[in-house]
């Protein structure tokens, strides 16, 4: 476990490090013809390739509209934001005045949902490429202590991983806040590899997509 734990160290120095990124949005209100109340989210212009990135939109609401296009949530509650135009801003109609939205941005691969706890640690690891992907995860405390699973992970499916604790100090999630996440996922055909991090603060769980950026 040793030899392992020092090739995944090494492998994770040389990987591009990437953490969700999320952006406050204020909706417009306005009224229909039937004076039916209905908002307006402006997304911004994708600062990066669509394809390579995950928009999710955070709001409200049990559908949305973006230009036009009727989108349910998944299964996260967030609505994924697929079909985003490259070249001017994205327009998400929502039902209902709503005061605000939350964007985020991760990579196509990410951690989507957390529990810490002193006894299992479980992460949910959403694909949403067409092809499988084999992952590597990894939760350390404060104290040192670390979690850890590989995983393959089906396209366009979530799973959830069982971290296994990792030999040498004592998981105790009440005295090793904050945490880290760490997913390393392996080149492919349609990406390269990367990591996915996220710095969790609660001191209870499930909390589902929540970080503190580095």
């Amino acid at each position: 476990m040793g030899l392992l734990a020092g090739l995944i160290g090494a492998g994770l120095a040389i990987l591009p490090a990437i953490e969700e990124a999320t952006l406050t949005l204020t909706p417009v209100h306005a009224a229909g013809a039937s004076f039916e109340r209905y908002s307006v989210v402006s997304v911004p212009i994708p600062g990066k390739a669509p394809e390579h990135s995950l928009f999710r939109l955070r709001v409200a609401a049990s559908h949305v509209w973006l230009d036009g296009a009727r989108l349910g949530p998944n299964e996260d509650g967030d609505f994924d934001l697929l079909n985003l135009h490259p070249k001017r801003p994205s327009r998400v109609t929502v039902p209902g005045w709503v005061k605000q939205a939350l964007l985020i941005e991760t990579p196509r691969v990410f951690v989507s949902r957390y529990e810490i706890g002193d006894r299992s640690t479980r992460l949910w690891v959403r694909n949403s490429l067409e092809n499988t992907v084999n992952v590597f995860a990894t939760v350390t405390g404060a104290n040192g202590a670390a979690r850890e699973q590989s995983a393959t992970v089906p396209p366009g499916s979530t799973q959830v991983l069982e971290l296994l604790p990792a030999p040498g100090l004592t998981f105790v999630s009440a005295a090793t806040a904050p945490w880290s996440i760490v997913l390393e996922k392996q080149e492919e055909a349609m990406e390269g590899g990367y990591r996915f991090m996220k710095i969790v603060t609660e001191s209870a769980g499930p909390t589902v997509n929540t970080s503190v950026n580095r």
